[in-house]
């Protein structure tokens, strides 16, 4: 079904081509589903998933961003032997909204976030078959995926990071930060990350 060969080298001197081909033909083959996320709010997400990957990325957007937006990050990421999960924040993609103006993305509190992309990762993450489990996550997905790490660290198989900072691996000039899990304790360092930005979430989200 998914039998596209990684094309990196080539793509950019034909994207139309490969965006209006391969990319739609892997698009259309998209698992999309939801949750009940906190106060009930219906939380999207879609997945791309074979028995024979045997890692897992689970993608964290952005402010204002949708799944839809990381069709060709997804695409790569499972030609390179990774299934992938990318979820909707509330407010915003395909979830449920808390305004009638369905154009505003709200959201009560910073820790919303945080307690649905929990929820996402003990119901469809934890009883998964894979081996290992990544978080990739831009922007103030990085900041959900942080306090995620610090404060659900028994749910998220203890995460760290994949580099040596130990906890976090962040690029100021991007936005993007990679989590993953090893069964080992989150560090002393993602903690000091968690503290520092504590007004994104409030002190009970930052132990």
């Amino acid at each position: 079904m998914f039998g596209q060969k990684k094309d990196w080298e080539t793509r950019e001197n034909a994207f139309a081509a490969f965006s209006m081909g391969p990319l739609t033909d892997f698009w259309r083959q998209r698992e999309e589903a939801e949750f009940k996320g906190v106060d009930d709010v219906p939380v999207r997400f879609v997945r791309f998933c074979t028995q024979n990957n045997d890692r897992l990325v689970l993608i964290c957007p952005g402010r204002i961003e949708s799944y839809v937006k990381y069709a060709e990050v997804a695409y790569d990421l499972f030609h390179s032997g990774f299934d992938v999960m990318i979820i909707d924040h509330r407010g915003q993609g395909r979830s449920g909204r808390l305004l009638s103006d369905t154009h505003r993305g709200h959201v009560v509190n910073f820790s919303d976030y945080v307690d649905d992309l929990a929820a996402l990762w003990q119901q469809q993450v934890v009883p998964g078959h894979w081996r290992k489990r990544f978080i990739l996550a831009h922007s103030m997905g990085g900041a959900i995926a942080t306090l995620f790490c610090n404060v659900t660290r028994r749910i998220a198989m203890r995460l760290r990071s994949a580099h040596r900072c130990s906890g976090l691996s962040f690029d100021c000039r991007t936005g993007w930060c990679a989590i993953f899990s090893t069964g080992l304790r989150p560090s002393a360092h993602s903690r000091r990350v968690c503290h520092r930005h504590r007004a994104l979430a409030g002190a009970a989200f930052c132990r």
